[in-house]
Formats: C-alpha cells, structure tokens, sequence
C-alpha cells in the first residue's frame, strides 16, 4: 500500500522557497558588512602609522671593585717622632721575677666601703621596732584631703636600721597619696628601734615596714 504523505510533513514541497530565502539573507549580510566596515587599505595605513622603530644598542658592561682601598698605615707609637721614623724605638718588655706585683691604684672618686657598713637583707635577728609596729601606728594621722577622699589602704616604706637601732635612708615602696605618705614615713623615721644581729652583733639592716591606714 504506498505511503500518502500530508502538505505538513512533505519537506520538498517547501525545498525551493528556503533555497531562495537563504540567499537573499547571504547577499543581504554581505552588503551590509561592506557598507558599514572599514577598507582593508584604510586598517593597512592605519597600522602603519601605529608601529614605532626599535633600535637595539649594545650595552657595556660595567665591572665594579667590591674590595675597599687599604687603609692608610698608622704611626707606630713606640717610635720617637724626633728619630727618623724608619728606625722605632720599642719599650723594654721584659719583666724581672724578683720585682713584686703591686695591685692596680684605686680612682680617687671611689669611696673606700667597709663591710660592716653595707646593710643586710636578712639576718639572724631582724630589727623591731621598739614597742612593735603598735607604736609607730600611733604617730600617723588622717590628713584632711585623705579623709575628705576617704582613702584607706597601706603604705608601704623600705628602710635601712643601723646597728644603733636608727631609721635612715627611708623610701617609699608603694602609695597611697593624700599626704598619707608623708605622715608613715615620718612615723617610721621618729620611732626607735631594736637593730638586727648576726651571730650575735648587732649589724646594718634594710627593712620593709607596712603602716595601715584605715578609716573609723
């Protein structure tokens, strides 16, 4: 039985008509590229004027001196300037055995210390104060601005007690302002103490005393 196709799926109805459409739409694009695209002479010229000459030169080379210049000799100073200098004159080096060594003369600036001067960090006994810390809390006092600013806390001082049982070189270690510091140093500075023994002779000692202050 033959195949009977439709006016829809026969595809060579149809052949001659694209056939034409496809050229006329060729021809039209290629009318359109030459009309608004530049000539291949203008791009040529164009390219031309663009390039730029580049001239190789050769280049010398250069070599550096890494090694500095000797320095300049020095004068020998053993040698006499009055003498010709060709000939120096050396010191007599040798050293006589029988001659005694003497030690090295002290600067004139530096203050002879004796041992039994320079104060203790620790020692046997270590000084109080006579009458215990008691007695040195009872010489503070407020001042207005500490107790106008309410302020409590300690006083700490670092001082050195002679082996007579004094106060001196007293710094304060940590603050507390308002004149509270002024008041415990100067309580620990009037206050007497018993001094520190080590093995049984009393000796220079260096101290931290922690004077409180507290509000009532």
């Amino acid at each position: 039985m033959p195949v009977i196709k439709t006016k829809k799926a026969d595809l060579k109805a149809r052949y001659g008509v694209s056939l034409k459409l496809a050229f006329i739409l060729s021809l039209s694009l290629i009318i359109v590229s030459f009309k608004f695209f530049p000539s291949v002479r203008e791009i040529e010229n164009l390219t031309d004027s663009i390039q730029d000459v580049i001239v190789i030169e050769d280049i010398v080379k250069t070599v550096q001196n890494r090694n500095p210049p000797p320095p300049p000799p020095h004068p020998d100073p053993l040698s006499n300037p009055d003498e010709n200098p060709s000939e120096p004159v050396y010191k007599n080096n040798e050293i006589d055995e029988r001659e005694p060594v003497l030690p090295p003369p002290l600067p004139r600036d530096r203050p002879i210390i004796n041992d039994e001067e320079i104060p203790f960090t620790f020692s046997e006994v270590m000084p109080e104060p006579i009458g215990g810390i008691a007695a040195i809390q009872k010489k503070i006092k407020y001042t207005a601005i500490a107790l106008k600013a309410e302020i409590e806390g300690t006083v700490y001082i670092q001082v050195t007690i002679t082996k007579e049982g004094n106060p001196i070189d007293a710094v304060i270690l940590k603050s507390l302002g308002g004149g509270l510091d002024e008041e415990a140093l100067m309580a620990v500075l009037n206050t007497k103490f018993n001094p520190g023994l080590q093995r049984d002779k009393p000796v220079n000692v260096r101290i931290v005393i922690p004077i409180k202050f507290k509000l009532k």
